[in-house]
């Protein structure tokens, strides 16, 4: 699971999108809890125990600040050595904490996840967890060392969104945020993202390799049309039984997940070598799989409504949750992008509809304007003021952020990074990093210094 640790996402932001990448959190310092309330317009329905993570190692009380980290739709660990927020607190001279996102990982409101209980998981809850969190740790700060410190704050993807918005929403408690890869742009249909991704497949040299993956789609959907061949197809994928409401969204992420990871040259050198190679399309189908599968852990079991149904709490799951997002509040349904589309072309929002549905046994779809309404979508970049957004420039979900500075607002800060795809900024520091990551991580670490002072 620590693959997926800034993901929005990638399943929705799971598989395609929210995969979160991870950010070397070793746990290598211990969570502690603290009593949160279940709902912040209702503090009479009573509060639950909330997980965050602490290190005071490079805290300066003379000149108090901290560094909060948002986690997302996973299991939360504190960022680790190499990481932009472990780096930011040591160079500012922080305090770094960590915290978990309300019903993911051990931070649980409610005994299940049956539909009525998820009506507490919306965006203007976690913030408002998070704008708690502060003011009790301010309350503590002043309590033992007699003084409050400055917050920043940062996070990736969906949880990058929150980032900015809690800038915008509590300026009065948080000096600044960067927002990596941060979706602050709700809608319903997506096309865009797809059409993103075959742009950067055109980019592979040699052999063109949407057509290859337009025939495995069309070889995929002539197998799943029939119950005669349909049981044996799904064997290259250990799975028993998937329905065309299940399997499409399963089979369009195959060859997504690795590029919203960053290795478009793997998927283009392998789809090159499996064509070239003879074997039949199946077999070139499992192939695939079994490098995804085997190299960033995409089961086709977590496709399956038996999994996406399952209303148990467990630490290690996070997609039911994490549909109820899309499906509740936000969207970013990935559609086909018409007329050149590697995706089954019955995805449209009909589809989605009656995906989610089938999920929370009852009509759900999101109100997306609503939510932009409230968190000003990409208008957030002409009204907000101290966040730094980031995207990849591989990445498909930059599409649902801000990707420039339209409005000219000198309060805000953006930046597109080359060759680099979801959340890369966030990730622990590596040689091979391309220089136009490593500048943007410096300008990061400058701003977030600036507004801390």
């Amino acid at each position: 699971m620590r693959n997926f640790l800034c993901i929005l996402f990638i399943r929705l932001l799971y598989v395609s999108a929210k995969y979160t990448p991870d950010l070397s959190s070793t746990n290598f310092v211990p969570p502690k809890t603290i009593q949160n309330y279940i709902d912040h317009d209702n503090t009479l329905k009573g509060t639950f125990t909330q997980h965050y993570f602490e290190l005071k190692t490079f805290y300066d009380n003379a000149r108090p600040k901290a560094v909060l980290y948002l986690c997302g739709e996973v299991t939360c660990g504190l960022p680790g050595k190499g990481s932009l927020g472990y780096k930011a607190a040591e160079e500012v001279k922080a305090a770094y904490y960590a915290l978990e996102h309300r019903f993911y990982g051990e931070s649980q409101p409610m005994p299940d996840w049956s539909t009525g209980n998820l009506k507490y998981l919306t965006p203007n809850q976690a913030l408002s967890d998070a704008a708690f969190f502060i003011e009790s740790m301010n309350r503590e700060f002043n309590r033992t060392h007699g003084k409050v410190p400055k917050w920043a704050v940062l996070s990736g993807s969906y949880p990058g969104a929150l980032a900015a918005w809690l800038r915008y929403k509590y300026p009065h408690l948080v000096a600044g945020a960067v927002a990596s890869s941060a979706v602050v742009n709700s809608f319903a249909e997506f096309p865009k993202f797809e059409e993103h991704f075959i742009a950067g497949l055109d980019k592979c040299p040699g052999r063109e390799r949407v057509s290859i993956l337009q025939k495995y789609q069309a070889y995929a959907t002539e197998q799943m049309s029939s119950p005669g061949t349909r049981k044996n197809f799904l064997k290259l994928f250990n799975v028993t039984d998937m329905n065309m409401l299940e399997f499409p969204y399963f089979f369009a992420d195959l060859p997504i997940t690795p590029i919203m990871l960053g290795k478009l040259n793997e998927v283009c050198g392998l789809l090159k070598r499996m064509e070239e190679s003879g074997k039949s399309i199946q077999d070139q189908i499992k192939e695939l799989a079994e490098y995804v599968n085997g190299n960033f852990g995409l089961s086709a079991q977590v496709y399956t409504f038996s999994y996406l149904k399952d209303t148990n709490v467990s630490s290690n799951k996070f997609l039911r949750q994490w549909n109820y997002q899309a499906c509740n509040s936000f969207g970013w349904f990935q559609t086909p992008a018409f007329p050149r589309h590697i995706r089954w072309q019955g995805m449209n929002l009909t589809y989605w509809k009656r995906y989610c549905e089938a999920i929370f046994e009852e009509q759900k779809w999101p109100d997306t304007e609503h939510v932009n309404t409230v968190f000003a979508g990409e208008e957030i970049a002409k009204h907000g003021s101290n966040i730094f957004f980031t995207q990849g420039e591989q990445d498909g979900w930059q599409w649902a952020g801000i990707r420039g500075n339209l409005y000219s607002n000198p309060r805000i800060e953006v930046a597109v990074i080359k060759d680099v795809s979801h959340c890369a900024d966030l990730h622990t520091e590596k040689p091979s990093d391309p220089e136009s990551l490593k500048e943007v991580r410096k300008r990061e670490i400058r701003m977030l210094n600036k507004w801390l002072q």
